[in-house]
C-alpha cells in the first residue's frame, strides 16, 4: 500500500501536476464593474508604477462587436474608471472587459511577470431608462 502511494505521488509530481511556485503567467484578477452617470465604469487596483498597457472590450458571443487598444502606456488610478474609448454598450447584452496593467520598472529589471490582467464579465440591463450591471459571480 505504501509503495503504491509513493509511486502515485512520484508519478504525479513528475508529470508536472504538482504546485508551480515560479509560474511566469500573469495573474488573472477580477475588476469591479459599476454604473456611473449611466455609463459602464471598470476599476482596477494598480500597484507601484503600473500603467494601462492594453484594453480589450467585447460583446459575449459577437466577435464583430469588440474593441482592442494596445501599447497605451496610460496612467491608472484605483479611484477612476478605466477609459472605454467610447465603446457603445447596450442593455440586454453581456460583455467582457479586460485591462492589462504593465510595470515599466519590472520590465526594465526583467522581472516576470511584469503584467497583471484584470477581467470583468457582466450583463447590462435597463431599469426605467437607467443602466444596471450584473455579474455572474
Amino acid at each position: 500500500m505504501r509503495k503504491n502511494l509513493f509511486m502515485s505521488l512520484l508519478a504525479f509530481s513528475l508529470a508536472g501536476c504538482g504546485m508551480h511556485t515560479n509560474d511566469p503567467s500573469p495573474p488573472q484578477l477580477k475588476s469591479s464593474v459599476t454604473i456611473v452617470n449611466n455609463s459602464v465604469c471598470i476599476k482596477v487596483q494598480p500597484e507601484e508604477d503600473e500603467q494601462i498597457a492594453t484594453i480589450s472590450i467585447g460583446e459575449v458571443g459577437n466577435d464583430k462587436n469588440s474593441s482592442y487598444k494596445h501599447n497605451l502606456g496610460m496612467p491608472v488610478s484605483s479611484d477612476e474608471c478605466v477609459s472605454d474609448f467610447g465603446y457603445k454598450f447596450e442593455a440586454s447584452k453581456s460583455y467582457h472587459f479586460m485591462v492589462i496593467l504593465e510595470s515599466p520598472s519590472k520590465n526594465r529589471q526583467g522581472i516576470i511577470p511584469m503584467v497583471r490582467m484584470f477581467n470583468a464579465t457582466f450583463t447590462l440591463k435597463s431599469n426605467n431608462g437607467k443602466l444596471e450591471a450584473t455579474t455572474p459571480y
